[in-house]
């Protein structure tokens, strides 16, 4: 189980995160914008204080929730 205790282990290596809530995808580029940790987290933590599902790490790239559009995108 992955909480804000150890979600850098995850983070390691990502330049961009793509966080999907309900319709709306918000892209950030960690290393242009150099997000505040609380910024990311809420990216990426859930209600429960675990990181949200479904996760998929791609190369540089980590995509949290599910956007189909999101997924052609990245990881092809």
């Amino acid at each position: 189980m992955v909480d804000e205790s150890n979600v850098d282990s995850v983070l390691d290596g990502v330049t961009d995160v793509y966080s999907t809530r309900s319709r709306k995808v918000i892209h950030l580029n960690i290393k242009k914008e150099n997000p505040a940790r609380e910024d990311v987290l809420a990216l990426l933590m859930g209600r429960s204080g675990t990181l949200r599902a479904p996760v998929i790490k791609h190369r540089n790239a980590l995509i949290v929730g599910f956007d189909a559009e999101t997924y052609t995108k990245v990881l092809t």
